[in-house]
């Protein structure tokens, strides 16, 4: 991507005045997805390269419900920057979270003016060099060759950008 962003005086990128706002607040309380949904048409499910489901994905009454067996389920509002998680028993917050920012935050962009790539990235002084491709193919791999020549860790995993006057921008989150 072309040069999009530069170093602020304290060392924290900033990006052409753009700013990602999602947010995800932790219940403890448990979640009871309700029965009529479960059975739902519009529901679908995730499949990982494997070819095992992995989760599902319901958009209802106004609102996305998606769930990761074994881990736990999210509530999103369409276009909204804040997700409710309720993990499963056992899930620790950190690698709640951790989910939470790889694989629906991600999702919650491309609900708004975002595209996401599957990539890791550096900041380089030309701008963001981001590293796309399947799982397991190295993209985290070349992205910490360039950290050790000088290049600065950006995203793992997710980057999102946008076109504005025909400058590609990118974000980290």
């Amino acid at each position: 991507l072309p040069a999009n962003g530069w170093l602020g005086e304290t060392g924290r990128l900033l990006t052409a005045g753009l700013m990602l706002e999602i947010r995800l607040s932790i219940r403890e309380k448990p979640f009871r997805f309700p029965p009529q949904l479960e059975n739902d048409l519009g529901l679908k499910k995730w499949i990982d390269p494997a070819g095992r489901e992995f989760g599902f994905r319901l958009h209802r009454e106004g609102r996305y419900w998606m769930t990761i067996y074994n881990f736990g389920t999210f509530v999103v509002e369409p276009g909204g920057s804040e997700a409710e998680g309720f993990p499963e028993d056992g899930v620790e917050p950190g690698r709640f979270q951790e989910v939470f920012f790889h694989l629906v935050a991600p999702w919650m962009l491309q609900r708004q003016d975002w595209e996401c790539l599957h990539a890791s990235a550096v900041l380089t002084e030309a701008g963001v060099v981001a590293f796309c491709g399947p799982a397991g193919r190295g993209k985290s791999t070349l992205a910490r060759a360039c950290q050790e020549r000088g290049a600065l860790a950006y995203a793992d995993d997710a980057v999102p950008f946008l076109i504005r006057d025909g400058l590609a921008m990118a974000a980290s989150i």
